[in-house]
């Protein structure tokens, strides 16, 4: 059981992808390509494994769901994605100790270019329209990039949380 103190902890990472979130809502790209990240998906890369009481399932999906009405994309295709990845996150998590950042960085590309992809099925599927298919791929990549950027950030902030309880 965690203390009063402790629950605030826990609360930090969901806040700051909050912020983050809400930070990252207006569009930025170049060359037709978005370079606006997707939080949703890259906090729960980042913490679904390494942390699972400070980042929920029912938060990554909240969380996709605000990027959904954020973004413009139908509601909750980004929440389901983001809901999927937090499970394959856990069902398979990196097996090494302390997991070279190579290694992460690598099965985040390729989990943010995979999950990109599947959002494009699902605009296709939903609303009969996709956007082009090559610029969604390339910001996977550029996702891969601010996944990059803010893992070691997320790394420090896990580690003023308190030690993880079953």
């Amino acid at each position: 059981m965690y203390s009063l103190a402790d629950r605030l902890l826990l609360m930090l990472p969901g806040l700051l992808g909050l912020i983050l979130a809400l930070a990252t809502a207006m569009p930025l790209g170049m060359f037709g390509i978005t370079l606006t990240p997707n939080i949703a998906w890259i906090m729960t890369l980042a913490l679904a494994a390494l942390y699972p009481a400070a980042w929920a399932f029912w938060f990554a999906f909240l969380l996709g769901l605000l990027q959904d009405f954020l973004f413009g994309t139908p509601l909750g295709s980004q929440a389901v994605l983001a809901l999927l990845l937090w499970l394959a996150v856990r069902w398979h998590p990196l097996r090494l100790a302390t997991p070279l950042f190579r290694l992460v960085l690598a099965r985040a590309v390729l989990m943010l270019v995979a999950w990109h992809a599947l959002l494009w099925l699902l605009l296709g599927w939903v609303g009969g329209q996709a956007p082009p298919f090559g610029p969604l791929l390339i910001t996977g990549v550029v996702n891969g990039v601010w996944f990059a950027l803010l893992y070691f950030p997320l790394m420090g902030l896990l580690s003023l949380l308190p030690e993880e309880r079953d």
